[in-house]
């Protein structure tokens, strides 16, 4: 599956979006109807300060990608697997437009690569390697945020990205033709593993914000190093790529 396949994927979650957002919608107008005034006169406040930064909660769902990176063709064996993460981030906003946005984020994952043509086990089938894998990543965004409405912001951001994989394991998904190899299960990292721990790249997406509590982010992790440590998949340079729909929900605020 190539990049274009991979967003086509994404767009095909338009109505899960859009049903995060209404409720989104909902409980924001909740909140601020039982306290209006308040929010109102904090906003203003905040305004008068060149920087603030903000802090909160974010969780949401991921969709993982293994291939080669920038391809368009990819074998039939790659899935695109989902998952889900939770963490925190911080923003640093400059005059209610401009801000950098790091994070914390702890994820659960899977996805799906094919073997290498020549891999011994394979027989010319379209065998399967299976990746579940823990991660902790640390995302930097820089955005920009655009007026929409009263209570609506929309931002463009990017930035990037780097990951660390603390657990995982890797299993063989035989073809038809194919049978079972023992010795990678459970070999995900570490000397004998078959996956690099550490994963980079470049970060872009947009953001609604949604009142002054409540942000509803479509995010997209581009990976670009070299993963694999075994030469088992289908093409010598392999790398991971994540998709992610999440909510923030921003806690508190201080002016800098």
């Amino acid at each position: 599956m190539g990049w274009g396949l991979f967003f086509m994927q994404l767009l095909n979650i338009r109505y899960l979006l859009l049903s995060v957002v209404t409720l989104a919608s909902f409980f924001s107008s909740l909140a601020e109807d039982k306290d209006s005034a308040n929010v109102k006169s904090k906003r203003n406040s905040k305004l008068d300060s060149q920087w603030v930064f903000h802090w909160g909660p974010k969780a949401g769902i991921d969709f993982l990608q293994i291939e080669r990176p920038f391809s368009f063709s990819t074998p039939a064996g790659n899935e695109m697997g989902i998952g889900v993460g939770a963490g925190l981030n911080g923003r640093f906003e400059w005059k209610n437009r401009f801000y950098i946005q790091p994070g914390l984020m702890v994820s659960y994952d899977t996805a799906a690569a094919s073997v290498a043509d020549d891999y011994d086990v394979v027989d010319n089938t379209s065998g399967s390697f299976r990746i579940r894998r823990g991660s902790l990543m640390l995302p930097v965004h820089f955005g920009y945020k655009f007026y929409v409405t009263t209570d609506l912001y929309m931002t463009l951001f990017t930035g990037a990205w780097a990951s660390y994989g603390f657990a995982g394991t890797i299993d063989y998904n035989p073809g038809p033709l194919g049978t079972p190899d023992s010795e990678f299960l459970d070999y995900l990292y570490g000397p004998d593993g078959a996956w690099n721990r550490i994963g980079a790249g470049i970060a872009l997406g947009l953001t609604f914000d949604i009142g002054a509590k409540l942000t509803v982010n479509v995010d997209g992790y581009l990976g670009l190093n070299h993963m694999a440590e075994r030469n088992i998949f289908y093409s010598n340079y392999m790398s991971e790529s994540l998709g992610r729909i999440s909510l923030c929900y921003w806690l508190g605020s201080v002016n800098l």
